[in-house]
């Protein structure tokens, strides 16, 4: 009896490798989305600031000049925030994409692995049917042995 083979042996190997590959996009994305939410919350904390200390301007007597420039410099930083939380958006939106990219590999792999599973059991009962009628054999050339040739 030969041995187990599949014939999609190198397509599951294949497979695992986009998956892997799909694994690491999936980390990557995720550490940078990470990043991103960091940014963002600390360009919100920035913008919370900046209005508390825009609200403290405008309630003393402080020049035109000196407000007309404290309100371009909240808008900027609001501008920032703003920017800041679209990008966090935007990666998570991307973190989302890479996990349906990556189970869907995960689907693709596994699909071929209980493919060769089921291959492999099917083959192994031919394997073990093969060896029964072996042993089957061996024992109807023998059995005759055994009762001193009667019959």
């Amino acid at each position: 009896m030969k041995k187990f083979s599949f014939r999609l042996e190198r397509l599951l190997h294949l497979k695992q490798g986009a998956e892997d590959q799909q694994a690491k996009k999936l980390v990557n994305s995720m550490q940078s989305a990470e990043e991103v939410r960091a940014r963002a919350e600390n360009s919100a904390g920035r913008k919370e600031e900046a209005e508390k200390q825009m609200g403290d301007i405008r309630t003393g007597g402080i020049p035109a000049g000196v407000l007309h420039a404290a309100e371009l410099a909240l808008r900027a930083v609001r501008g920032k925030s703003d920017s800041d939380a679209r990008d966090y958006r935007t990666a998570k939106a991307n973190v989302v994409g890479e996990e349906a990219r990556f189970h869907e590999a995960r689907k693709e792999r596994r699909s071929l692995e209980r493919l060769r599973e089921k291959h492999h059991h099917a083959w192994s009962s031919e394997l073990k049917r093969y060896e029964q009628a072996e042993t089957d054999a061996i024992a109807a050339r023998t059995k005759p042995r055994l009762d001193g040739g009667k019959t």
